[in-house]
């Protein structure tokens, strides 16, 4: 995993919101985009993510 990206993902999450803010402007990633982020694949239909 890259330490750059997970802090700044660290650094940039409101967890009340559950979302990403930058400069005012809220970005909620996709399941897909998640599982780029951090190189895990979440295709199993039975778990809860």
């Amino acid at each position: 995993m890259d330490d750059a990206l997970l802090k700044a993902m660290v650094r940039f999450w409101v967890p009340i919101y559950k979302c990403f803010t930058f400069n005012e402007v809220d970005m909620v990633p996709s399941i897909k985009e998640y599982s780029t982020f951090l190189h895990y694949d979440f295709r199993d239909p039975l778990r809860i993510y």
